[in-house]
């Protein structure tokens, strides 16, 4: 369709440096989707205060993504990547224990 070959892709430095990247995110997004309302609920939150918990952290990708971007045209890549690497890595580390 667009004349990659998956060999293009899985030789390109730069995808597979992007791939542990979307791999943590989907960590924690598939993690943090069905755990967080249990945890809340259990803790005496209101189902309807733990969707504003969602709903803050949709609020901050959206309000991250076009900062993320911004800083893109003035920070170096890489140094946007593996900062965003270590915040997930961390991130996942500080939810502790199911």
């Amino acid at each position: 369709m667009y004349g990659i070959t998956y060999r293009e892709i899985l030789t390109n430095r730069r995808a597979l440096m992007a791939l542990p990247v979307c791999v943590m995110a989907m960590i924690a997004i598939m993690f943090m989707d069905p755990m967080l309302t249990v945890y809340l609920t259990s803790l005496g939150m209101s189902e309807a205060n733990a969707g504003l918990i969602f709903m803050a952290a949709g609020a901050a990708f959206g309000i991250g993504g076009p900062i993320s971007g911004y800083l893109c045209n003035y920070i170096p890549k890489n140094v946007i990547m593996q900062t965003g690497t270590v915040m997930v890595a961390l991130s996942i580390l500080l939810m502790g224990p199911s």
